[in-house]
């Protein structure tokens, strides 16, 4: 069937982490009061090493995305005896989210292939994370011209987080195109290809990284390394 709406995942597949996130990261620790007095480098290394306890947690839908960066913080932050509670590991978070933003920059292949097919298909994001920091993202990334604000999906205001099936509901609802007709593009096996599959959404996994493919369920229409690839399958 045609495809008329793409729906894109946004963290590493629109906008990278690895182009922003260690550095903001070693900068939100030297700036804020709770940490400024600390090593950055080594509470860096501290938080990445207790990142995929955490982060295998929030996959396994044990935790929030909110708890996985809270506890990574509060863990990292005890090795260095200094006890932090959840409120305040919460406001340091949303400070590095604040300050992240001027760490990213438009990337302009991503920003002429929306352009592209922006012109063709209708274009959604259905994204886990916080409203501010996401819209913040696309902003400073300047994709946000390419997505009206009502296919902007975020599960803080959704109330579901990526895989729940309903997050994805909305997104087919808000842009009135039935299943068949829709096409999902992301990194995460489990949120953007298991995940829309729960619908029988298609979807492209964006495996830029080269991991093993698991078994392939029915949904999966193709496997990608580049965002250029995806013409392929449009």
């Amino acid at each position: 069937m045609p495809v008329k709406l793409i729906l894109f995942d946004l963290d590493d597949t629109l906008v990278h982490f690895d182009e922003y996130w260690a550095q903001s990261l070693m900068e939100a620790f030297r700036l804020h009061e709770a940490t400024r007095d600390l090593d950055a480098r080594a509470l860096f290394d501290v938080s990445w090493k207790h990142n995929a306890v955490y982060e295998a947690m929030y996959h396994n839908r044990e935790i929030t995305l909110r708890d996985y960066w809270n506890f990574r913080l509060i863990r990292a932050l005890a090795e260095f005896g200094r006890e932090i509670g959840v409120d305040d590991a919460d406001r340091f978070n949303r400070f590095h989210q604040t300050l992240s933003l001027s760490f990213i920059k438009p990337d302009p292949t991503v920003v002429g292939l929306l352009s592209r097919w922006s012109r063709r298909c209708r274009l959604g994001i259905v994204t886990n994370g916080t409203t501010d920091w996401q819209m913040g993202k696309l902003e400073a990334s300047g994709l946000l011209p390419f997505f009206s604000r009502e296919l902007i999906i975020i599960s803080e205001e959704a109330g579901f987080e990526k895989p729940d099936p309903e997050i994805y509901r909305l997104a087919l609802s808000a842009s009135r195109t039935a299943t068949e007709h829709a096409l999902f593009v992301g990194d995460s096996w489990s949120n953007d290809v298991e995940g829309p599959g729960q619908l029988g959404i298609r979807a492209v996994w964006f495996n830029k990284w080269g991991k093993p493919i698991p078994p392939q369920p029915g949904n999966l229409a193709g496997v990608i390394s580049r965002l250029e690839d995806l013409e392929a399958y449009l």
